[in-house]
Formats: C-alpha cells, sequence, structure tokens
C-alpha cells in the first residue's frame, strides 16, 4: 500500500468522468433509440478495459520489483489483487462489447464486409489471446503463489504472461482509437436492392 487511498479513489473519480465523458461523445450514444443506454454501454466499456489494460501496463512497469524471493510476499498480494479485478474487468468489457457490437455494427455481414466491421473483429481477435494469457495466470500460476516453494518461479511466469497481454492491450487500444474515427456499420446506407435510374431536372 505504498499510494495513499485518498489519491487512489481520486484518481478512480477522475477516470469515471472521462469514461462518462467519452460516453455521452461515442458513435452510440448518437442513436436516439437506444438513448441514454447506448451512452451508458460505452462509457461501461471505456472504464473496464481501462482497469484491465490499464492494469497490465501498470504491473508491467512494476514487474522488476516482483521478482525475487525477497518480494515473493509482494508478488503474491498484487498478482492476486490484479487477478479479481481483470475478471471482473473482462466480465464488463465482453458485456458492454456485445451490446456496442450489436448496434454499431448490427449484423455478421457487416463485421466482414465493412471497414468498421473488420478493425471491431480485429480488436476481438486480439482479445482472445488476452484472455487466454489472463485465464493461464488465474487457473495455473496464480494459484502457486502461497507455496513458498513455488512462488518465485509462479510469479517470473506470470510476468511473462503479463508482458504479452500489455503489447496486446496496447494494439487494442490503438484499433478502438481508429474506429473514433470511422463510421458504425450500422449508419451506412444499404445498397438499393435493384438499379435503378436517378433523373436530375435543374434550372440555371
Amino acid at each position: 500500500d505504498l499510494v495513499p487511498r485518498e489519491i487512489l479513489w481520486a484518481s478512480f473519480g477522475i477516470a469515471l468522468v472521462i469514461a462518462a465523458t467519452t460516453g455521452l461523445a461515442s458513435h452510440t450514444a448518437a442513436i436516439d433509440s437506444i438513448s441514454p443506454w447506448g451512452a451508458v454501454a460505452d462509457a461501461s466499456h471505456v472504464l473496464f478495459i481501462s482497469l484491465w489494460a490499464g492494469g497490465l501496463l501498470s504491473l508491467l512497469v512494476v514487474s522488476h520489483f516482483l521478482r525475487g524471493p525477497q518480494n515473493a510476499l509482494l508478488a503474491k498480494r498484487s498478482l492476486t489483487r490484479f487477478s479479481t479485478v481483470a475478471v471482473l474487468s473482462v466480465t464488463g468489457v465482453l458485456a458492454a462489447g456485445l451490446v456496442l457490437s450489436f448496434y454499431q455494427v448490427g449484423s455478421v455481414d457487416n463485421l466482414v464486409a465493412t471497414t468498421f466491421g473488420l478493425v471491431v473483429l480485429a480488436k476481438i481477435l486480439l482479445v482472445g489471446p488476452m484472455l487466454a494469457f489472463g485465464a493461464h495466470n488465474r487457473r495455473v500460476s496464480i494459484p502457486r503463489l502461497p507455496d513458498p516453494a513455488t512462488v518465485v518461479e509462479a510469479a517470473r511466469r506470470v510476468a511473462r504472461n503479463v508482458r504479452y497481454e500489455a503489447a496486446l492491450a496496447v494494439c487494442v487500444l490503438i484499433f478502438s482509437g481508429v474506429l473514433t474515427s470511422l463510421v458504425p456499420s450500422t449508419a451506412l446506407a444499404p445498397p438499393p436492392e435493384q438499379p435503378h435510374q436517378f433523373f436530375l431536372d435543374q434550372t440555371k
């Protein structure tokens, strides 16, 4: 507990404000039929992915403090706590992501036939390996942290997987930034079913 709780709660409050502001300015918030729930879903998605990816990047920064027998207790406490936060964050990311995909992509055809859908698909393909690394940490490595005989090796494996997860998280955040500059698939006008003539009368 190196950071005072007041600073942690203040930081969390600022994060909530940023997530809410982002949600209010999102593509989904502009859909009148689901307002204000679209903004809520988008803000939740931003908040949960920030907790997950931000936690991974934070662990990556302090990973050298979690190595060696002298840091075994710190590694056990830090990694166990983050594992719990990660499970909650992943659940929130998946739930909010499904809602956003339904309203912004709309169909499987749009997922593979539009630029917006392809970027969403790329995010999904990156999240899959992240989930695999996280599941391995939670089921295999973290249960070995309480054992003094395996804590050092377990912490080393968790730190290695965190590096991989963090790299994937950076890619996910980049794709998320790209999505903000694209038009959602559901907002694109569908092509006409039959070719038709277009007439324009103009007087000058």
